[in-house]
């Protein structure tokens, strides 16, 4: 008898980026996924290690490849974690930062390389949100939201 996993059903989901680019209205694939590395960089921010890695867990299973680049190929998890061991070591080093509306906002529009026109900050956070939390467990969730801070918040809890 086969048995199954509970992460089956998000095998099935079609793509993560695919999903952000169409929600935010990103013209390429690869500026959503730039600018979703940049939202969970800056969310990471705010997380203590151990929840970072519960969310990595949460993650680990939803497949992000797109068949004609196998560039692009992976999990979700990948994106969430940092690809820079230097920056990555440091961050499990230190404890969260106080990272406010403002300049959540502003990291994303900086390190996401600017965004196109039309698209405003919050709605491009708010699709990677919107699509994220379709893969997170409620706990997860939940657990984002107490740390975000309050206008960053409202985006997630309408995401």
């Amino acid at each position: 008898m086969a048995t199954t996993t509970t992460f089956a059903p998000k095998m099935q989901q079609s793509n993560f980026l695919e999903k952000v680019q169409a929600r935010a209205g990103f013209p390429d694939i690869y500026d959503a996924r730039d600018f979703s590395v940049v939202v969970f960089r800056t969310l990471r921010d705010l997380m203590t290690t151990e929840m970072s890695d519960t969310i990595a867990r949460d993650l680990e299973f939803t497949p992000i490849s797109i068949q004609s680049d196998k560039s692009l190929t992976g999990n979700v998890a990948e994106l969430w974690n940092d690809t820079n061991p230097l920056v990555s070591w440091l961050s499990r080093l230190r404890g969260p930062l106080n990272v406010t509306t403002d300049r959540f906002l502003r990291r994303a529009i900086e390190e996401g390389g600017g965004l196109p026109n039309g698209i405003t900050p919050e709605d491009a956070i708010q699709a990677v949100f919107h699509v994220t939390k379709e893969d997170l467990s409620p706990t997860s969730e939940q657990k984002i939201r107490d740390v975000l801070p309050p206008g960053i918040s409202q985006l997630w809890q309408t995401a």
